[in-house]
């Protein structure tokens, strides 16, 4: 044997041991990360068949129903060992389904409104390109009667983003349209210029647009902004074909 290679051997013996245990850690944190993904996925599942069989009835949940959707939204966060935008937009969308049939500035929806609208800030932090997210925020805070730079931030944002979607273009007129007599000449062109927009993009949609402004005594101010766009049809506002 020689004796000189000993050193050299136990060097590479630690070196080896060294590199196994690293490896053995890091195997043990992917799994446990791995693990925690696919319960924070399991229950993000559960949560969004909560949100789904609910859009499809249309109508609020029972407490029971809601409180375990709540508690399936909360425990996909806590679980997922990312953060993600989604699971913050179901959580908000949860929240406010709570009350989702009372009327903005309702006084005991104002708690789960707020906590919603700290989900969707988080969604839109998360995802800052995600129009849906923005144009969440500038929901919520109209269900607040909060009609602030953040809601006028987060509808700007919304219809940056989502110009060429036409839900964002028409959830936003529709949100404009609401909060109509707190905006200033500035933003008031940006929801008529949303409104074309949506209309032209989905002309059934927008004349859904057109009903709701008639029932709040503004559909002469979105039919004279659709008809200077000149669009073939607006039965709502007497152009082309009649409903």
């Amino acid at each position: 044997m020689n004796i000189a290679t000993l050193p050299t051997t136990r060097h590479h013996s630690r070196l080896a041991d060294a590199g196994l245990g690293s490896l053995l850690l890091l195997s043990v944190v992917v799994l446990y990360c791995a693990v925690r993904l696919i319960l924070a996925d399991a229950n993000s599942f559960q949560a969004e068949r909560f949100v789904s069989h609910w859009r499809s009835l249309g109508n609020p949940p029972s407490l029971e129903a809601w409180t375990v959707a709540r508690g399936a939204a909360e425990r996909a966060i806590t679980l997922s060992p990312v953060d993600d935008s989604e699971r913050y937009h179901r959580l908000g969308e949860i929240l406010e389904w709570r009350y989702r049939d009372r009327h903005p500035g309702y006084t005991e929806a104002r708690d789960h409104r707020l906590a919603a609208l700290d989900a969707y800030r988080d969604a839109a932090r998360l995802r800052p390109t995600w129009p849906y997210a923005w144009a969440r925020v500038a929901s919520i805070k109209a269900a607040l009667l909060a009609f602030d730079t953040e809601f006028d931030r987060a509808a700007s944002n919304a219809l940056r983003l989502g110009a060429s979607r036409s839900r964002i273009n028409l959830r936003i007129a529709r949100l404009g349209l609401f909060a109509w007599h707190e905006l200033d000449d500035t933003q008031r062109d940006r929801i008529l210029d949303a409104a074309q927009r949506g209309f032209a993009q989905n002309p059934r949609q927008g004349e859904k647009l057109i009903d709701y402004a008639r029932t709040i005594h503004l559909d002469q101010v979105v039919c004279g902004a659709l008809r200077a766009n000149s669009p073939p049809h607006a039965a709502g506002c007497g152009i082309g074909p009649a409903k």
